[in-house]
């Protein structure tokens, strides 16, 4: 069995997927298995995939259901760990060693990601947040682990029968990663891992309002977990539990202010609790 299964969903990716292909089988860190994940394509991508005979590359086609898919390679995957990436980004070549290494060293960790730096329409350094509580934490604002970058513990996926949710298109990696956190420890490692591509035919571009209209309801989830774990013994628990958020959530019922604004204030009490001690997180 190897040590990390890449699994790389791709969709008529054709103009970028041999370039990916390529930062993937040059690793530093070479036992791996690559598994393909073709989500019904149209174009000639399964034509360069099949290119390739190295015998670590599976490839799978699938019926067009993203997620479905998604979920197929989880239980396809055979590596202790499995590393995400998508079809238009790059590894640097040091990605799987490096993330191995944390992980191996962090058994305390369900799963880390790391900093990128885009390119092709713009270039940019992306870094994340990486304390672990800011990590969770901003959660509530929006997803804190690049999913390009994500690399995980398949053992606690198959325990906690963690699956990408088909409730939640075009956000579903953000549910992901948010669903990991109420189980384990997350971190992020202050490396560039990660070339992201920038270009007009995205997913992200391209389904921008509906992942934004999906995104916005893991928050309203992350907002509810991390007030679920308000230590109920503290003397102001009951202030916030019984006048403070009833309050607040009619105001917001009222459309009193944005829901970014919502969630920024959120975001603001959320941590004060923490530094506070009276919320408590792993």
């Amino acid at each position: 069995m190897p040590k990390v299964t890449v699994l790389l969903p791709t969709y008529n990716s054709s103009e970028f997927i041999q370039s990916t292909i390529e930062s993937i089988m040059n690793q530093t860190f070479q036992d791996f298995e690559l598994l393909i994940m073709d989500d019904g394509s149209t174009d000639n991508t399964s034509d360069i995939i099949k290119l390739y005979t190295d015998p670590r590359i599976r490839y799978v086609l699938c019926s067009h259901d993203y997620i479905a898919t998604l979920n197929k390679g989880l239980e396809l995957a055979t590596g202790k760990y499995i590393a995400r990436i998508d079809a238009d980004d790059l590894m640097v070549p040091e990605r799987l060693q490096v993330q191995y290494d944390f992980m191996e060293q962090h058994g305390d960790i369900i799963a880390c990601g790391a900093f990128m730096e885009s390119f092709g329409k713009n270039r940019n350094i992306m870094p994340a947040e990486t304390e672990y509580h800011s990590i969770v934490i901003t959660m509530i604002l929006g997803n804190t682990l690049y999913n390009p970058t994500g690399f995980f513990r398949m053992e606690d996926i198959k325990k906690n029968k963690i699956r990408y949710n088909k409730n939640f298109a075009h956000a579903e990696d953000y549910k992901f990663w948010t669903d990991l956190a109420k189980i384990g420890k997350l971190a992020n490692i202050s490396e560039i891992l990660v070339k992201y591509r920038i270009h007009d035919n995205q997913v992200s571009f391209v389904n921008q309002s509906r992942m934004a209209a999906t995104s916005r309801v893991v928050q309203y989830e992350m907002v509810e977990y991390f007030l679920s774990l308000i230590d109920d013994e503290n003397e102001i628990s009951g202030i916030i539990k019984n006048d403070f958020i009833p309050s607040f959530d009619q105001l917001n019922n009222y459309a009193l202010f944005s829901a970014e604004l919502y969630f920024k204030l959120m975001h603001e009490l959320i941590s004060a609790l923490y530094y506070k001690e009276i919320i408590s997180l792993r």
